[in-house]
């Protein structure tokens, strides 16, 4: 950290020698953006600060300086702001029941007696409840 800061006077002292002020240095201003989005307070206040203390009080134009300090001040407040909790959205369960179930009625291909049943997704079962093979129901194999 001292070396940085060593050899930011050092480019601090050779611009003040060659213009005789610090001119707009976006570096600062784009890095602090930056770190803005990535909503990284902490570090977008150290680039800030970093580019108030190259600036000093001899800058070329001031209007860069206010700028680093209001979005000093900004980054601030977010933060020593409380924190809101994330809403939670729940992903869909495409396996709960229906609100208001509509029901169906189908035909049995084997015996030809109408049953109701709840509609769902999925295949619509081609005989009633009471000609369904004991193997086949419940999605498993009955041993």
């Amino acid at each position: 950290m001292h070396a940085a800061r060593r050899r930011n006077d050092g480019i601090r002292a050779a611009l003040l020698a060659k213009f005789s002020s610090v001119p707009v240095l976006e570096t600062y201003r784009q890095m602090a953006i930056r770190r803005q989005k990535a909503k990284d307070w902490q570090q977008a206040i150290w680039w800030v600060e970093r580019g108030l203390a190259l600036y000093g009080e001899q800058a070329a134009r001031p209007e860069s300086v206010d700028d680093l300090r209001n979005r000093s001040t900004a980054y601030q407040a977010k933060l020593t702001a409380p924190t809101k909790p994330r809403r939670k959205v729940a992903p869909p369960n495409h396996n709960a029941e229906p609100a208001n179930p509509t029901i169906e009625v189908l035909v049995c291909e084997t015996c030809g007696l109408s049953f109701d049943r709840v509609v769902v997704r999925g295949r619509k079962p081609k005989n009633c409840p009471g000609c369904r093979r004991p193997e086949r129901t419940a999605g498993g194999v009955a041993s």
